[in-house]
């Protein structure tokens, strides 16, 4: 079903997927689709709609409309609704209309107000936003403005801090298959025993066995510092507490380096270092 969705599409459903178990839902509903692709590609949606308002202000509507239920783990498999499947039916319909190769954000866009009843269309249409719209500012856009998978807009508010975002949500689910795609062709890996993984494929051969340490329960973790932030770099460390390496008798306290690239808009790691560190260590300043 998924084959021709690009990689922002694809993981929109894993948003969507997320997003419906935090809200205790047996269904992955509209709401949870529209939730996921403004997590996963608020810049195209908000290129295709500048007046559409913040992820927050969306889902203070969302859930004045549902009730939220108890949460269970996203390991538990969680299928589409009737109402998601019209959705994403009607975004490859929109998608071969367009004569693109590609069902990407937009299309799920499109798709999600062809459903009127549901409650994703109900939100938008609220905010006073329509396919109509979209499909306009669609049109204005030329065919080289579009890449291999998605639009490319201006680079994105905050575009480095929501990859970085999303980068240990994927890590903490231990989803290593779209954990992969965050690394980039030369990428490097310097693990905790100071042991460099050099390039894209020698870090994803061994990336479980490389972070599942911290996809464990018992890790925690906090963003100590932001080092840097441009439009084409963004550099921070997280602490992570309770981590047991294997190599090692007791849980460690560690941290972790994140070096973030923008290519053409789009955020990829350059670089991931981990080191153990002491009590002593954390009461000093991080260097900048």
């Amino acid at each position: 079903m998924f084959e021709r969705y690009t990689e922002k599409a694809r993981r929109v459903i894993f948003f969507a997927r997320y997003e419906a178990s935090q809200y205790g839902s047996p269904l992955i509903e509209t709401e949870h689709l529209l939730l996921g692709l403004l997590r996963e590609d608020y810049r195209t949606a908000k290129h295709l709609l500048p007046e559409l308002k913040s992820l927050d202000h969306i889902q203070e509507q969302i859930e004045k409309r549902v009730t939220r239920k108890e949460r269970f783990s996203t390991a538990v498999e969680v299928p589409l609704s009737a109402e998601s499947k019209q959705a994403l039916k009607f975004a490859a319909g929109e998608s071969k209309n367009w004569g693109h190769h590609h069902v990407g954000t937009e299309h799920l866009l499109m798709g999600l107000l062809q459903v009127p009843t549901s409650i994703a269309a109900t939100v938008l249409q609220a905010e006073g936003i329509d396919l109509a719209k979209v499909r306009q500012k669609l049109l204005g856009i030329k065919a080289s403005d579009y890449t291999r998978s998605e639009l490319q807009p201006s680079i994105p508010e905050e575009g480095e801090k929501q990859a970085a975002q999303h980068f240990l949500i994927f890590l903490r689910e231990g989803n290593w298959r779209d954990l992969s795609a965050f690394f980039a062709h030369n990428a490097s890996f310097i693990d905790a025993n100071g042991k460099l993984w050099s390039g894209h494929k020698e870090i994803v051969s061994n990336l479980e066995s490389l972070l599942a340490p911290f996809a464990t329960k018992n890790a925690k973790y906090h963003l100590e510092k932001e080092l840097c932030r441009t439009a084409e770099l963004w550099m921070g460390t997280i602490l992570w507490d309770t981590v047991h390496l294997p190599a090692h008798t007791f849980p460690q306290k560690l941290r972790m380096t994140l070096v973030f690239g923008n290519d053409g808009g789009e955020w990829s790691i350059f670089l991931l270092q981990i080191t153990s560190i002491t009590e002593e260590q954390m009461s000093k300043p991080v260097a900048t």
